[in-house]
């Protein structure tokens, strides 16, 4: 209780109203040895103009705004500081989403592995036309109708970016093209570019040491992540383990991490999945929640979302996912408090 807080202070004024200006002055303090913080915010307003008729609860109610307006503020900029952090690796996946983006089609030929519903894809090889860095990728076209809703290559974005947005890293990076695509001398509209994740195989293959992530904490991602997105199409052919893009060990090799595929089933409205439904690794409904994945949901708010996906998803679309995100939360509050903090949260 005696250790040092450090201090962040700001003061902005602003004419609130004609006749009266209301200076609001922020303090952030921080107790890293306690981990305690204390945010205080504290507004005056003052009569500018001799002779006003404005009663004091008038500036009572106008340095109320004022305050209202800075908090909203700080809550925004705190909450990107959150989601920014911890972020190391994203100067590999803005190069290799650049890349996928921008990166001309040097070899093209039909994908191996067919969808059951027989849509189209395709094996690229990417160059990027300024630094000449080369990589793999799956070409994901959109197709009229988007398959009744199982075949919508948009989704694939929108899964990596909200993956990225609630800090997980098991969707490969995916940049989606519009304005026409020549891949294997056919044109098509727009499509999904993914990156090809080398040496892959089923995870359920793989030793339940050798995984590289605990499978308690791979399912509960998993599932927010689909719950989200309103992907019910989850399966042992959707979860696998393969080189990861930006995990490497001491020598820079690639480790072997979980990877989650096949996303462009999402936001069909006749899918259900919830937080109790079964997985296929059949361990039950979700009973717990990664520390960081829990806190970054909590600031997932339909600004975010509507800033992030308002080019792809549909205002219906994108208000179910802040619904979802809030259905989670409760879920993961209502755990927490039945059965404590340190059983539900892995920290």
């Amino acid at each position: 209780l005696d250790s040092e807080f450090l201090a962040d202070e700001n003061q902005e004024c602003m004419v609130q109203h004609p006749g009266a200006v209301c200076c609001t002055k922020s303090t952030v303090s921080r107790d890293e040895e306690n981990k305690r913080a204390v945010l205080t915010l504290q507004t005056t307003t003052q009569c500018t103009e001799e002779g006003s008729i404005m009663e004091m609860d008038d500036y009572v109610a106008l340095a109320a705004r004022a305050l209202l307006s800075q908090a909203t503020k700080l809550s925004r900029e705190t909450s990107s500081k959150v989601n920014n952090k911890s972020d190391e690796d994203n100067d590999i996946h803005s190069e290799l989403v650049d890349i996928l983006e921008h990166g001309e089609i040097i070899h093209a030929e039909p994908n191996e592995v067919v969808s059951k519903f027989g849509h189209p894809s395709y094996k690229l090889r990417l160059k990027h036309p300024v630094t000449g860095k080369e990589v793999s990728a799956i070409f994901k076209p959109s197709v009229e109708g988007d398959g009744d809703g199982w075949h919508r290559p948009s989704i694939e974005w929108v899964a990596y970016k909200l993956n990225r947005m609630l800090g997980m890293d098991y969707v490969p990076p995916v940049a989606y093209r519009r304005g026409g695509v020549d891949v294997d001398y056919q044109r098509f509209e727009e499509g999904a570019f993914i990156l090809f994740v080398n040496e892959v195989k089923e995870l359920r293959e793989a030793e339940s040491g050798r995984r590289g992530v605990p499978l308690e904490v791979l399912l509960s991602d998993t599932r927010i992540l689909d719950v989200l997105l309103h992907n019910s199409d989850r399966h042992h052919g959707h979860f696998l383990i393969g080189d990861h893009w930006s995990i490497t060990d001491t020598e820079g090799l690639p480790m072997k991490r979980p990877v989650l595929i096949d996303h462009a089933a999402g936001f069909r409205e006749e899918a259900y999945v919830t937080m109790q439904h079964e997985n296929a690794f059949q361990t039950g409904p979700v009973k717990t929640v990664p520390a960081k994945t829990y806190l970054r949901l909590r600031f997932l708010d339909a600004k975010k979302v509507a800033e992030m996906f308002c080019e792809v998803l549909t205002e219906k679309e994108m208000r179910g996912v802040v619904h979802r995100r809030n259905v989670i939360l409760k879920y993961l509050d209502e755990m927490v408090d039945e059965f404590g903090y340190s059983a539900t949260v892995l920290e």
